[in-house]
């Protein structure tokens, strides 16, 4: 599922956006679109700092106590590489812009299908990125981490923990379906391995095999069952070969 947020202080464009964003809903073939509407920046500002994920924003530019510049720069200051659209009555803010690395400025009157091809184009970013990226659907909405970034994947009380490089930790909302199933896409990405029915690793990150465990670069204990330890081993000498 994709999640926009679009943000003007006009009722009437706000509603004409939704309308569009609705109609380009209907196209996509494999993906739904969730659209989430402010009149205020102050107050999408908020969402953001609550945890609020979005893969696009649709921002107008001249808003009161924030123009779209700010809210963008609050966007790249969260960490977020969401795909950033500017529609405005004026070019004066071009410039501004592209500091928050915007996909497209578009000028009023708006052309739907200049709007179409900006949406398409973050689209085809978005999936490219996706296909690099384990995705983790949390209770602010849905989180990209590039695979290489993942330390271990941990399986507890039908949460699924992602433990990140930076020591940061990712938890999902609850799972309903297995977690083997859910997993497969993540054993498909080379150097991962499962070391226990609860545990999958990242190869890269191992620093020390352990009596029944391992330690991770980032400190991190990671359990080893019986059953898969001499599998775990062998794959693990073998990735060191090929990285080398």
């Amino acid at each position: 599922m994709l999640r926009a947020a679009v943000c003007d202080d006009q009722d009437a464009e706000l509603k004409m956006l939704n309308k569009l964003l609705e109609h380009y809903g209907k196209k996509l073939r494999h993906q739904t679109l969730e659209t989430e509407l402010y009149s205020s920046p102050r107050a999408l500002i908020r969402r953001l700092e609550e945890g609020a994920r979005f893969d696009f924003f649709i921002l107008d530019m001249m808003m009161p106590e924030y123009n779209g510049v700010d809210v963008g720069r609050v966007i790249r200051a969260a960490g977020l590489e969401s795909a950033i659209i500017y529609i405005t009555a004026s070019p004066d803010f071009a410039l501004d812009a592209i500091s928050v690395h915007p996909e497209q400025y578009l000028l009023k009157p708006l052309d739907p299908q200049a709007l179409f091809y900006a949406l398409d184009s973050a689209c085809e970013r978005i999936n490219r990125r996706s296909a690099a990226c384990l995705s983790v659907r949390t209770r602010g909405g849905t989180e990209l981490l590039p695979y290489p970034k993942v330390v271990c994947v941990e399986h507890v009380d039908r949460i699924m923990r992602v433990y990140s490089e930076d020591g940061g930790i990712l938890e999902s909302v609850y799972l309903r379906e297995p977690f083997e199933k859910l997993t497969e896409p993540i054993l498909g990405q080379p150097g991962f391995v499962r070391t226990h029915k609860s545990y999958l690793v990242n190869l890269h990150h191992i620093r020390t095999f352990l009596q029944g465990e391992l330690r991770m670069d980032t400190g991190l204990l990671v359990p080893i069952s019986r059953r898969n330890a001499a599998e775990v081993r062998r794959t693990y000498l073998q990735y060191m070969q090929y990285m080398e």
